[in-house]
């Protein structure tokens, strides 16, 4: 029944960067899908700083009921593993919604720094750790759906992003884990320091 009712209020969506940069335009192309479908208004709210932790931070702090969300990218899984003081732990803080953008032309870190590493751009979508898993599948089945449509998907494949659907919302949790500790991994290795 919370599924069903879900969502009975306007969604909020943080985005962590600046407006008109790449997370932003898919998200808010994005949203008006999920609005469409769900009946809801989603609200764009762009938060900037600290690397995207400013935002990100509301989130992480949030009511975990589905209403506050957070649109993030790769930054969001590297910035605690260079700046110490971050105050969200990508894994610990956080449930995996969806994967829902990935930007694959850019070539591997291999071929140029960090061999055995490909760097891959993505787009994802969490909620507060906590939030009901009958929410999470909602969100990810709306999610899944938006993507597959055909107007949305060749808006953006001609800009070279490849919108997408994680298989549910524990691969997208799961991808989180991988990404998190691949970065800190490169960080380390690489002797990267952000005080």
């Amino acid at each position: 029944a919370l599924a069903q009712a879900f969502p009975v209020k306007p969604i909020r969506v943080i985005v962590p960067f600046a407006a008109g940069g790449n997370l932003d335009i898919v998200m808010r192309s994005l949203g008006q899908k999920l609005n469409e479908q769900m009946g809801q208004q989603i609200i764009i709210d762009n938060r900037i700083g600290a690397s995207g932790s400013l935002g990100t931070d509301v989130v992480a702090k949030a009511a975990p009921d589905g209403y506050t969300l957070l649109a993030t990218s790769n930054t969001f899984v590297a910035t605690p593993a260079v700046v110490k003081t971050t105050t969200y732990d990508p894994v610990r803080d956080f449930a995996g919604i969806s994967v829902f953008a990935w930007i694959p032309q850019l070539p591997a870190i291999g071929e140029s720094a960090l061999p055995g590493y490909e760097a891959i751009v993505f787009n994802a979508m969490l909620a507060p750790a906590g939030t009901p898993r009958t929410i999470l599948d909602r969100l990810h089945a709306e999610i899944s759906k938006a993507v597959q449509q055909a107007d949305l998907r060749n808006r953006f494949i001609e800009q070279g992003v490849e919108l997408t659907s994680s298989a549910s919302p524990d691969e997208c949790s799961a991808f989180i884990r991988q990404e998190t500790a691949k970065y800190a991994k490169i960080i380390r290795e690489a002797g990267i320091r952000g005080d």
